[in-house]
């Protein structure tokens, strides 16, 4: 169960993110990372999808551990319909490392409190965000 709870933390708090970092200007590659991590972590918790909308690939694709996948589109339409229901979040401890000019892997420390697809989770949980230039 514990290993269901952290799949479906890590892949619902955008896990599987392919973000355009070329449409971030200048700095280093982790530090952009950070502050998309920060972005998204503010906007999930508000259910805000302007963030989704703007920042995620068209390609885009989120799982859980119950095997089903989730398209942007549907991870945006669960954002406006405020599906997950955030009462706390917060990414610490976030280490970065990168593969190139075009993949990086972000491990972080996420204390969480949500109910996500009708399951309570409450805890601490590592996290690892998956980052790709397309």
């Amino acid at each position: 169960m514990t290993t269901r709870i952290l799949i479906a933390i890590s892949l619902l708090c955008c896990v599987a993110l392919c973000i355009n970092l070329d449409a971030q200007a200048g700095g280093d590659v982790a530090d952009q990372i950070k502050k998309l991590q920060q972005e998204s972590r503010d906007a999930q918790m508000k259910d805000d999808a302007s963030w989704a909308q703007q920042h995620l690939a068209d390609g885009f694709v989120a799982g859980n551990s119950w095997g089903d996948w989730e398209t942007k589109e549907a991870f945006i339409k669960d954002l406006q319909n405020k599906t997950n229901k955030w009462k706390s979040g917060n990414i610490t401890d976030v280490k970065v490392a990168t593969f190139g000019s075009n993949a990086a892997v972000a491990a972080t420390r996420a204390v969480v409190s949500a109910i996500v697809l009708i399951v309570v989770f409450d805890g601490i949980f590592a996290v690892v965000f998956n980052f790709f230039r397309i």
